[in-house]
């Protein structure tokens, strides 16, 4: 046991104090400055390295149709769930997955409701209170919703809207990471994890087991846009995309810390994995927010880890990117070449199809109709958005029959709600975090975080899902970790700098 491990176990006693105090420095933050920082440490104890693979196996099998459409699909969820919350990692691994976690049709609770009252219930039982030490940090919400609230009368304050369920898994969040006594890499981890679940149907279906994969969406070029067991092929593409790069971030930034070199070693190998999982059934999912997302997060790696390197914040060997990219390389190039799973035929096809796209609707495809539509409704309701007066407003030609029309974006769906007030507190309230991490002098250390949130912000701008349980537990453990997490020690030169692109 090295020095931080016999020194934290001396001091297992030290918690965390009552109030967070934006800033004050805790006496774990204390004890973390003097044996190193926990952050860095990824290695699973005990009871995690037999509830993950436990969890991972309970979400395979309620993919098959003879769990699925059995009474030992409830009680498995329950199961799961109340496994998962007995650790921090884990739980965060359960707020990953219970969004598109197939549960049967036409229960009365879907996985993210049960996983509440799992929560609630194994919480006491392991830990005796609920922690929410840290809540007041979600107040850039605030903004936001008062002014949705004032705006349109939606009672977002009621107990059963859409908005309380979404914060709910903000309030679980925090109780995670008070409880994890600052390992906030390893709760990063578990999200990563969690959202690589999201692939399970595709491989058992590959398997040839019996699985129903949703094809809602339909085709394209004639291939079906294929998706999990209950999530459509929308659904499934963004976990899939933070989970690669959510990998390769935790990778990343294990590298340059230069700790654990057992570690980094597996985490190297867990972040190849992770792209072998996660690209086919992102390439089945022959979604253009899907394939433009992952080259918009290559780019951004690449751009960041050459940046890294002129900075020498990476210099020894053997924490060179360099091995993981030519694996990730050579396992994408095998399977496109040999056309393994469909892969070349349907990046072809999709190709093939976008281009058509480009041509009748314009530079962003599908997305460009909506996309100035909704330009129009907020440059003409700048203020108080469409929904204040209940305002008509222009329909692109394709949602006629509807009636009405997402954006496909997030924040432009705001924007024409409530106007300029309302996007500008949306995107404030988004970006809170990220900033708060990017703005550290040490912020080189959260690379995971960067990328996990860079994957966020395609999701939140090619898609009108802004109550995604993943994205509001991570928000609030970005959050926690940018007001908790002490500025590491600089135990060389190079660590002191502060990376910038």
């Amino acid at each position: 046991m090295d020095a931080l491990e016999q020194g934290m176990s001396a001091n297992s006693s030290i918690t965390a104090p009552a109030t967070l105090g934006d800033v004050g420095p805790s006496r774990d933050d204390l004890l973390a400055s003097r044996y190193g920082s926990v952050f860095w440490n990824c290695s699973l104890t005990r009871l995690e390295r037999w509830i993950f693979p436990v969890c991972a196996l309970a979400s395979m099998l309620l993919q098959l149709k003879p769990i699925l459409y059995s009474s030992l699909a409830l009680p498995l969820i329950v199961v799961m769930s109340s496994l998962c919350w007995l650790t921090p990692t884990t739980g965060f691994f359960y707020i990953a997955c219970a969004q598109f976690l197939p549960f049967p049709e036409g229960t009365a609770f879907n996985p993210a409701q049960i996983g509440v009252a799992t929560w609630i219930g194994v919480t006491f039982l392991r830990y005796r209170r609920i922690d929410l030490t840290g809540i007041s940090l979600l107040w850039p919400v605030l903004p936001w919703l008062i002014w949705h609230w004032l705006v349109t009368g939606e009672p977002i304050y009621h107990f059963n809207s859409e908005y309380s369920k979404a914060l709910a898994y903000s309030v679980i969040a925090c109780q995670q990471v008070n409880v994890s006594k600052g390992s906030y890499l390893k709760c990063l981890l578990g999200m990563s994890l969690g959202t690589l679940m999201a692939a399970a149907a595709f491989w058992a279906f590959q398997l040839g087991l019996p699985v129903d994969l949703s094809t809602w969406g339909g085709e394209r070029e004639g291939y079906a846009r294929l998706g999990g067991v209950r999530a459509d092929a929308v659904m499934i593409w963004p976990p899939l995309l933070m989970g690669c790069f959510g990998m390769l971030g935790i990778a990343l930034s294990a590298m340059v810390s230069g700790r654990y070199e057992r570690q980094i070693h597996w985490l190297k190998i867990a972040a190849v994995a992770a792209f072998f999982i996660a690209i086919p059934p992102l390439v089945a999912t022959m979604t253009h927010g899907a394939y433009a997302g992952f080259a918009l997060m290559a780019i951004f790696v690449v751009l960041v880890y050459n940046r890294m390197k002129r900075m020498r914040l990476i210099q020894k060997r053997k924490s060179s990117l360099t091995p993981i990219v030519l694996s990730m390389i050579a396992i994408l190039s095998v399977v496109y070449l040999t056309n393994a799973f469909k892969t070349r035929d349907r990046v072809d096809a999709l190709y093939h199809y976008f281009q058509e796209s480009v041509d009748e609707y314009g530079a962003a495809a599908s997305r460009t109709d909506v996309w100035e539509y909704s330009l129009k409704t907020i440059m003409k309701h700048p203020l108080l958005g469409v929904k204040f007066n209940d305002d008509a407003e222009d329909i692109p030609p394709e949602y006629f029959a509807y009636g009405g029309y997402l954006s496909h974006n997030v924040f432009l769906d705001y924007g024409r709600w409530t106007g300029i007030p309302g996007i500008s507190a949306v995107i404030f309230f988004f970006f809170y975090p990220l900033l708060r991490l990017w703005r550290r002098s040490d912020n080189w250390r959260f690379m995971g975080f960067f990328l996990f949130h860079f994957a966020l912000l395609i999701f939140w701008m090619s898609l009108s899902f802004q109550f995604y349980k993943t994205f509001w537990g991570y928000w609030m453990l970005a959050a926690m970790v940018a007001a908790r997490e002490p500025v590491a020690l600089p135990y060389s030169n190079r660590h002191s700098a502060r990376l910038q692109l």
